[in-house]
């Protein structure tokens, strides 16, 4: 069955709405029997739900059309491996030689980096989000395409910087520009352009660039696992799109950071995280002047999200990067500037109210404390215990008890409500153990396994835990694979950690176990992965890890034919050309 919300208490005309009703029925005879229940408001515009029709058919099978595309693809990919290099060297010297990026004087690279190229690739994915939508011929939709065609170009001679934006930008999936009938979030479009860079570059080259890891089999793994789970999902549209949005586009991104990262540009994708993060919790700033504040209860900020969870989701994971850069940054201006964007992020992140993210966020900063923790003497650490447990004893008794329970929620029996959630989840894992319900389904089947007593949270979309969740989304073997990806992302982390001469800064590498941290915190009792920010940022993480290797920062790496620079920085300082 499928659900579709009609408000009958707007004053306005509501548009039609398209409700599933069932799929995948047997052949012969079915009978549909619709009854609407419900009061209609005073300011209602009508006085009945009115059905304007049925619709019967036979879903066409969607093997035939992947294997036309599958067959154009072969076939042109055959074309341009035979022309596209010669048609290149045919193009005149001049015109090879134009560049794309403008000069920005001392200043030549980041991280390695070309630093135009990044300042070019940041610019235009903001003209990707900033203009409003528009029809498939309009000027808006061509001004689109022309920069889409720019990042293109930019993909194929600086692949780096393009790569850099596109993880920076994941947390960021909520801004989706309209082009006519489509609509592709900023990573998307910052995926595709990168693709295609990857797909030009490998055909001049006769040689495709991809980095060979034991975090990529899982990966692989992972892939093949939810796609033989969405083979099977009662609801095939809405898994695909999920195996599109939560698999197939986040583990592309970790195979082409992993390819274009190598040598210190690796350096780059933690800041980069960061600064997604930051945007994301700048957002938020607006919410009382756009009406966008949750005002049932306690008021809570959400920024471009459609819940404040959203947001606490996206800034737990933010704020342990943005202190470990802080930390690593220290004796410079960018050191200061990270630690005043930490504090305000934490305090959005405060605002969102999510008690989930605050136990998560508390989890990451123990995580963060730590070495200095032990580098402490017996006094100096109760001093430290004092100088936080005091002023938080003194805080409750001055608000009171009352007010700590609206703070808290107290009242809102979520935490039983959870448990009945569970207990459901399971049910369902023993009718489904092998590959789940597929990814997005767990809505559609909840309504048969709902306990009596959780009726009034009949339409959850997801087990609020992430081992129920994954295993129901991907089966027992995506389960399998997100968890060994998970021990081998601590091990390759803490392996660094631990290294003499450690290639990127120790509270760096504190801050992205500590992100992570944070999050399996709070997927124990909410969402963990299956949103496409928190894919893409689990992913990206996976890839900073395997680059974490000696051999991976050390070498350099790169086709200068083809504008790569490979100059590096660290700790927070810019430079010049060497």
């Amino acid at each position: 069955f499928g659900q579709s919300i009609v408000d009958l208490y707007s004053p306005d005309v509501q548009p039609a709405s398209t409700i599933a009703v069932a799929s995948r029925l047997p052949a012969g005879d079915h009978v549909l029997e619709v009854e609407s229940l419900g009061r209609s408001s005073p300011r209602s515009t009508g006085e009945r739900v009115i059905i304007d029709g049925v619709v019967v058919s036979n879903a066409r099978p969607l093997w035939p059309y992947g294997a036309a595309a599958m067959a154009w693809a072969l076939a042109l990919g055959i074309v341009a491996w035979r022309f596209i290099r010669p048609i290149w060297d045919a193009v005149p010297s001049g015109v090879r030689r134009t560049s794309l990026l403008p000069r920005l004087g001392r200043l030549r690279t980041v991280y390695g980096i070309s630093a135009p190229a990044l300042l070019m690739t940041s610019v235009a994915a903001v003209l990707l989000a900033v203009p409003p939508g528009g029809d498939a011929s309009s000027p808006v939709t061509i001004f689109r395409l022309a920069i889409l065609g720019y990042l293109i170009g930019l993909a194929v001679a600086h692949p780096d910087s393009v790569a850099v934006v596109a993880a920076g930008a994941q947390f960021l999936h909520p801004i989706r520009p309209q082009a006519g009938p489509v609509a592709f979030a900023i990573p998307e479009l910052l995926l595709i352009t990168l693709v295609t860079g990857w797909a030009v570059r490998g055909l001049y080259k006769r040689e495709f660039e991809l980095r060979r890891s034991t975090m990529g089999l899982i990966a692989a793994y992972f892939v093949l696992a939810a796609l033989a789970s969405t083979a099977f999902a009662a609801y095939p549209k809405l898994a695909i799109r999920s195996f599109r949005t939560t698999v197939a586009e986040p583990v592309a991104l970790f195979f082409l950071l992993t390819a274009f990262l190598r040598g210190r540009r690796s350096a780059a994708l933690i800041p980069a995280i960061a600064v997604g993060g930051a945007i994301a919790a700048a957002t938020a700033v607006f919410d009382p002047l756009m009406d966008r504040v949750i005002t049932a209860g306690v008021p809570r900020l959400r920024g471009i999200y459609d819940s404040p969870n959203n947001l606490a989701f996206v800034l737990e994971r933010t704020v342990p990067l943005l202190v470990g850069l802080a930390i690593a940054w220290k004796s410079s201006a960018l050191g200061r500037m990270a630690a005043a964007v930490a504090t305000g992020a934490g305090l959005i992140l405060i605002a969102t109210f999510s008690r989930g993210a605050w136990l998560a966020s508390a989890a990451a900063t123990a995580l963060l404390a730590v070495p200095q923790w032990w580098q402490l003497s017996a006094p100096r650490r109760m001093v430290a215990l004092s100088s936080v447990l005091i002023p938080v004893g003194a805080l409750a008794g001055f608000v009171g008890t009352d007010r700590l329970s609206i703070l808290f929620r107290t009242g809102d029996r979520s935490g039983v409500s959870r448990i009945w959630l569970w207990d459901s989840a399971l049910e369902m894992i023993r009718d489904f153990p092998l590959f789940g319900v597929g990814p997005d389904n767990f809505l559609y089947h909840y309504a048969a396994y709902l306990r009596p007593e959780a009726w009034r949270e009949p339409n959850m979309s997801h087990p609020h835990n992430f081992v129920l969740d994954g295993w129901l989304s991907t089966g027992a073997f995506g389960l399998l694979a997100i968890a060994v990806a998970l021990i081998l992302f601590f091990y390759l982390v803490g392996r660094s950690y631990r290294l003499p001469s450690v290639p990127i800064s120790r509270p760096i590498l504190l801050g992205a176990a500590a992100s992570m941290t944070a999050a399996l915190a709070h997927g124990l009792v909410d969402n963990f992965y299956f949103l496409p920010e928190l894919a893409g940022f689990f992913w990206t993480l996976m890839a900073f890890g395997v680059l974490l290797t000696s051999k991976a920062i050390g070498q350099p790496s790169g086709d200068p034919a083809l504008g790569d620079h490979v100059q590096g920085i660290n700790d927070g300082r810019l430079s010049g050309e060497q």
